[in-house]
């Protein structure tokens, strides 16, 4: 009797703790509620849309209307679409450039910027580095437009004195690729690189003196203390990069004009046309597709993706 009202009592206290501690933590969820509002009204509600990717979608009818359910239909003349594969491959390619060079060039970077002892050039350096981040892509994508065009462009110029033919770089089937990649990675790797910047100096200087006291040189400080350190916020930045350069859109948009160098995110375009009927069917099937890899990633790195963001640079 006497332990069943002990454990009675123990249960109460806990009700009671748990009951104080939502009370004070009550203003910080009301100050976090308009944000889930409109990240559930702007990124979740309109998935509701991806269910036109199983119909046969006749728009006068509306989006909850008496829609023809056609299961994978859509999705299997999707497949036999000759656009369709090329867009995947441009896709993961890319992307999967992007990401190893958005891993490698700031990291690099990074710990270049760690050895330089000028506070004042280091500080210019980041600068510089970081101010491409800042530009549009609209102005950057007529820059380099200008630049790379096979008729009078500086590059070809350039080449044109060594005797070199002009190179279509937006257009050619060998070059469309590297292009989109070395501009993407030129204009955002200042963004990771202050990141990693963050991390590196975040790390307590006395392991730095305690490793030189054993012995350890520039190479194994860096390949056993450092990098693994930074590990959550290299972990934590794959994965925004990945989210952001899997569903790119503006550069391609800008740079490409040829459906056979369409990434997924532009050649959803393929399926509208103002002139005739538009294929709402493929459109959503496509975006349902692209949408699968992003959807893996974070179901399965979605644990590393919160310990980054609260034990690096990102959190602040």
């Amino acid at each position: 009797m006497e332990k069943s009202i002990v454990s009675k009592n123990y249960v109460n206290l806990k009700r009671v703790r748990r009951r104080k501690r939502l009370w004070r933590q009550l203003p910080f969820h009301l100050m976090l509620l308009p944000g889930v509002i409109l990240v559930f009204i702007y990124m979740y509600l309109p998935m509701i849309g991806l269910k036109i990717a199983f119909e046969n979608f006749i728009p006068a009818k509306g989006l909850f209307g008496p829609q023809k359910f056609v299961g994978m239909r859509n999705f299997q003349m999707l497949l036999r679409n000759p656009q369709t594969m090329p867009a995947l491959r441009n896709t993961i390619i890319i992307s999967a450039w992007k990401m190893a060079l958005h891993l490698l060039v700031p990291v690099i970077v990074s710990i270049l910027l760690n050895e330089i002892q000028s506070n004042a050039f280091r500080r210019l350096s980041q600068t510089l580095i970081y101010l491409p981040h800042f530009l549009s892509w609209i102005i950057l994508a007529g820059i380099l437009i200008d630049l790379l065009s096979p008729n009078g462009g500086l590059v070809n110029r350039l080449l044109g004195l060594f005797g070199a033919e002009p190179i279509f770089f937006l257009g050619s089937n060998k070059w469309f690729r590297f292009t989109l990649v070395f501009t993407d990675v030129w204009k955002e790797f200042g963004f990771g690189t202050i990141v990693y910047l963050a991390a590196i100096t975040n790390i307590d200087p006395t392991q730095y003196e305690a490793a030189t006291i054993d012995g350890c040189s520039k190479y194994q400080i860096y390949s056993r203390i450092i990098l693994p350190l930074m590990k959550p916020s290299i972990v934590t930045t794959v994965i925004i990069q990945f989210y952001w350069k899997w569903d790119d859109y503006m550069g391609p948009l800008l740079y490409l004009s040829r459906p056979q160098s369409y990434t997924v995110s532009i050649a959803i375009k393929l399926f509208a046309d103002s002139a005739s009927t538009t294929d709402y069917g493929a459109m959503f099937a496509m975006s349902t597709l692209s949408l699968i890899p992003v959807f893996l990633i974070f179901l399965f790195f979605n644990r590393y993706l919160v310990q980054g963001i609260g034990t690096s640079g990102l959190k602040g």
